[in-house]
């Protein structure tokens, strides 16, 4: 997906939208007029996705607030609040294999769930994070090309990327001390 925005995400599912482009004329539209295209585009945009395959949902069972207040999975608050028992031991080498303690950041540009990768982390006796800092040893992301967001700022600190398959192999080989 090149372009994140609704009205980017419109025009690649085929919606009929305008550019997301901003521009003088959508500037002096009224906040009503605006506000009114973008809710009939999101409309567009819920039965293109649901018209070509399955949409994430979650029952309000499986949720709960995370420190923010933001409604998550019990999988994602649970690893956000679990301890830390292994120091980190650094940044992931390539060609080595994960250690308990390393620190896992998970970018939105995965296929897998990221409930099943940060479960596979904490089996591993990984630390998940959704912040990504100087102290995070990988990031779980699919594109590794025209980086944003998560990506961008890991390449930018020289944070290896693996994909969320790279990451799933690597989780059952992590060995107790950084090596080989």
């Amino acid at each position: 997906l090149e372009d994140t925005r609704p009205a980017g995400l419109a025009l690649t599912l085929g919606v009929d939208a305008e550019s997301p482009v901003a521009t003088v004329e959508r500037a002096r539209q009224s906040e009503h007029e605006t506000t009114r295209e973008t809710n009939d585009m999101l409309i567009d945009i819920f039965f293109a996705i649901r018209d070509h395959g399955e949409l994430s949902s979650a029952v309000p069972e499986d949720l709960r607030a995370d420190r923010f207040g933001l409604q998550r999975s019990h999988i994602r608050v649970d690893a956000m609040e679990a301890p830390r028992p292994h120091p980190n031991p650094g940044p992931l080498v390539p060609g080595r294999n994960l250690a308990r303690g390393m620190e896992v950041v998970i970018a939105p540009e995965v296929e897998v769930d990221p409930d099943v990768l940060i479960e596979a982390a904490l089996k591993a006796e990984l630390v998940y994070s959704e912040k990504l800092t100087r102290t995070t040893s990988v990031v779980v992301c699919n594109q590794t090309s025209d980086l944003r967001g998560k990506a961008m700022h890991a390449a930018r600190k020289d944070i290896p990327l693996l994909s969320d398959a790279e990451f799933l192999d690597a989780v059952s080989r992590v060995q107790s001390k950084p090596g080989r």
